[in-house]
């Protein structure tokens, strides 16, 4: 007789089959794609991939924790890798049968006229920089997000020139074989997202930083208070 925890792997591996069903669906699409036919289908195809990716990250992030066997892990690994290398093909591949809008666009003509609006001299904010590491993702995330991605006056090759610049380490690597276009900012941002943006690898990085502080020796005011002051800060990004 089945287990709870048989049951719920069970279930949550039907979820998982047919997201993964789901995404494959839209793979065939742009194999088989007829620009005539199927272009206006493009975008909600798009955003439909972007949903299936969030709800595969979700399932498979509550699948993972089910386990901890290294077995478990090491086959849950790979099909992540597999699925995340999936994603970012079909997504690419999509993004680039698009047609590229008019100069006459009323978006483009919007944006030019916003661009030619006075404005109020502000000082020169400085783009964080991201190195792969969880514990800056968040802060770095939200910065450039702000200041870069949700700017509707920057053109998109604009766009991940300042990302590339941005990235160091493991994040540039994840991102520097693509060439610097348009389309592709669309890849690379989305890329980083699907690696980082992991609720469950978040909320285990920031408790075992929790968990794992180093015995303090000087106990100077200064030294405590950094302590706690780095305490709350995790407290805080968890809530």
């Amino acid at each position: 007789m089945a287990t709870t925890v048989e049951k719920r792997l069970a279930k949550t591996e039907l979820k998982r089959r047919n997201i993964i069903a789901s995404i494959q669906r839209i793979e065939d699409f742009l194999h088989n794609f007829e620009p005539e036919r199927d272009v206006n289908e493009l975008p909600i195809r798009i955003h439909t991939l972007v949903l299936k990716m969030e709800s595969f990250e979700e399932v498979q992030a509550d699948y993972e924790g089910m386990d901890d066997s290294d077995a478990f892990i090491a086959a849950n690994s790979l099909l992540r890798a597999k699925i995340e290398e999936q994603y970012f093909r079909t997504k690419g591949g999509l993004v680039s049968k698009v047609p590229p809008t008019t100069s006459n666009s009323p978006s483009q003509h919007t944006t030019q006229m916003a661009v030619n609006i006075p404005s109020v001299k502000l000082p020169t904010i400085s783009l964080p920089t991201f190195d792969g590491d969880l514990n800056d993702w968040l802060t770095f995330h939200d910065s450039f997000n702000s200041l870069i991605h949700s700017s509707t006056e920057i053109p998109s090759i604009q766009k991940f020139q300042y990302l590339r610049s941005a990235l160091k380490g493991d994040a540039l690597a994840l991102v520097e074989s693509l060439t610097i276009t348009s389309a592709n900012y669309v890849v690379a941002w989305e890329s980083l997202l699907s690696r980082y943006s992991n609720k469950y690898l978040l909320k285990k990085k920031h408790l075992q930083a929790i968990t794992s502080f180093p015995k303090v020796i000087c106990k100077s005011t200064s030294t405590l208070r950094a302590v706690v002051e780095d305490f709350q800060r995790h407290v805080k990004i968890l809530q």
